[in-house]
This record gives C-alpha cells, structure tokens and sequence, in this order.
C-alpha cells in the first residue's frame, strides 16, 4: 500500500468516526470571503467583489466552507481524499439547499484535480497542505497553480509546533 492509500484509509477511518466534523467555516476563511469575495450588505443580501466568481476548498471535509460561499452567492466547489468526508459533505450540502452537490464536491487527490485550467477565481486551503508528505504538497500547489486564473486570490493557513515545524 503506498502512502496516498495509507492516508485515504487514514482520513476515511476519520471520517467515519466523526473525528474531523466541523460544521461552522473557520472565522479566518470567514474574514477573508468577507473581505475579498462576498461583502454581505443585508440580513439576505451579499455583493459579490469579482465577476464569474469560482472558489475550491482545498481538503473540504465535511463541506463546511464549500457550503459558507455557496450561501455568500460563490460558486464553491470543493474535494477531498476522503469518500467518506465526501459523502457526508453532499448530504450536508443538501441539507442546506446547495443544487448541483455531487459536481461541486468530490474525492480526488491534490495532485491530479479534474477542473480546467484557470477555472478558478479563489482558493481556500485551511489546515490540508499541512496534513500531507512535503513532496505531495509541492505537487499540490503546483496543480493549485493549474486551475487557478491569474491574479486569483489564494487563502492558506498552515498549524505549526512550537518549534516551528509543520504538523505531520
């Protein structure tokens, strides 16, 4: 088993025991759509700051983030390694009224994303670059790269330890 299936197995496993559910957007992917993206203006109403608007969650768990900018008028797309994340993300999506879930949300690996080149507008990685090998994560940017248009706006945050190393 190599380590791309070692890591599926590991995030599936994760999954299924419900350890990485997180419902509410991380309040820095929060800030950075409010500021870049989506400016809400009313109780119901969002202006959007860039035409054509497509944004990828980067590692999207369970969805939470793909389905924050779809309610903030993005459209959001978003993948992860894990089918289990993946399922659970459509149904959550659905639950919330997002149409078109099992196009916008699917398992793939970083490395090798099936979008067109320069289809997105934005991309948010929270907690994922950091959650694999350095190589596949170098790899992973460069295809971030691929699919993302110029001058597109790139959220990433990164979880060290006190010494400054990126998390295993």
């Amino acid at each position: 088993m190599n380590d791309i299936e070692n890591n599926e197995n590991d995030w599936n496993n994760s999954f299924k025991n419900k350890d990485n559910f997180l419902f509410y957007p991380h309040e820095e992917v929060i800030r950075f759509v409010n500021k870049y993206l989506s400016k809400r203006t009313g109780y119901n109403e969002n202006v959007s700051m860039k035409q054509d608007l497509k944004m990828l969650d980067l590692g999207c768990g369970i969805g939470r983030h793909v389905i924050y900018g779809n309610e903030n008028n993005i459209d959001t797309y978003g993948f992860d390694l894990s089918q289990e994340a993946i399922n659970y993300a459509q149904e959550f999506a659905k639950h919330r009224g997002i149409a078109g879930v099992e196009e916008k949300l699917i398992v793939s690996d970083a490395r090798f994303l099936p979008w067109e080149n320069r289809f997105f507008s934005a991309v948010i990685s929270h907690g994922t670059l950091d959650s694999m090998p350095f190589e596949i994560a170098v790899a992973s940017v460069e295809e971030i790269h691929r699919v993302t248009r110029q001058n597109a706006l790139f959220y990433c945050d990164l979880i060290t330890d006190e010494n400054g190393t990126a998390s295993k």
